[in-house]
């Protein structure tokens, strides 16, 4: 039986951004906490540079971590409400939340329709109980029961064209985003949607963060030339290597066949001083 409970990155009217996230399933522990909170830094780095939203996906130790990173106002347009409460902190700073669930006992094909109005609703209902806290709290939740509305069967393929640098697959940012992401959510594996930061994008592939992304093309193409100029240099770096090899063992070689007829030399001259006698 799918069971969830609520996690969010935000920050509140007072307080700024809790390290160990204001709201988080029980039982999480420090190391489960700096794992995951890596991976909602990279998806929710230059937020305000996208326009609209960015989905993710992770796979944890059995259990799939998945939600929206995105400014509230943005989410609240979205779902078509009139709904301003916590949109800004003291310091009129528009506030942007990672928004999700962490789910468990969820097998592969099994698709669950997290839609803005069931994020946004989340969202309110735990930010509404930390609010106007003047000191870093979290919330722990246990988990419960999923709806079985949040459950649908559509599992249908992705069809969009992939490319791959290392063991990274690469989706050119679009609008079907969010199909990717539920794609990727149904077969529990880690994704996150419009990577728009070279420097994330050259992390996520160095230490395996994500096992596939949407970047733009742009970026597409500076990956290409990158790795195309980094495998070049490897192989020149293998050449001059070996041509170093190839120098020193004829080095030895040369050196070898000397020791060995000076050593001959010097058996046939004691040879000849023996007989002599």
């Amino acid at each position: 039986m799918i069971r969830i409970a609520p996690i969010i990155h935000s920050r509140t009217y007072y307080c700024d951004f809790n390290p160990k996230f204001i709201v988080r399933p029980e039982g999480f522990s420090d190391e489960d906490i700096s794992w995951i909170r890596k991976r909602i830094l990279i998806a929710t780095s230059d937020i305000d540079r996208i326009p609209n939203e960015r989905w993710i996906c992770i796979n944890y130790k059995g259990k799939i971590i998945a939600g929206i990173v995105c400014f509230i106002n943005k989410l609240i347009i979205k779902c078509d409400v009139n709904d301003n409460n916590f949109t800004k902190d003291e310091k009129g700073r528009n506030i942007y939340a990672f928004i999700g669930v962490v789910i468990e006992n969820k097998t592969n094909n099994e698709s669950i329709n997290l839609d803005y109005k069931f994020l946004l609703n989340l969202y309110n209902k735990y930010i509404s109980k930390l609010w106007e806290k003047k000191v870093l709290e979290s919330i722990q939740c246990k988990y419960e029961e999923i709806d079985k509305n949040l459950i649908n069967d559509n599992n249908s393929s992705i069809k969009e064209k992939v490319k791959s640098i290392k063991n990274l697959i690469i989706y050119e940012t679009a609008t079907n985003d969010k199909d990717l992401f539920n794609y990727y959510l149904s077969q529990n594996k880690s994704f996150c949607s419009n990577i728009i930061n070279f420097n994330d994008v050259r992390t996520i592939i160095n230490e395996d963060i994500f096992l596939a992304i949407s970047i733009s093309n742009n970026l597409i193409k500076r990956l290409k030339n990158e790795f195309r100029y980094q495998q070049k240099e490897t192989d020149q770096n293998y050449i001059h290597n070996n041509i170093n090899k190839e120098r020193t063992e004829n080095r030895l070689n040369k050196n070898t066949k000397f020791l060995i007829l000076l050593a001959g030399i010097i058996i046939l001259i004691l040879l000849v001083i023996l007989f002599s006698k």
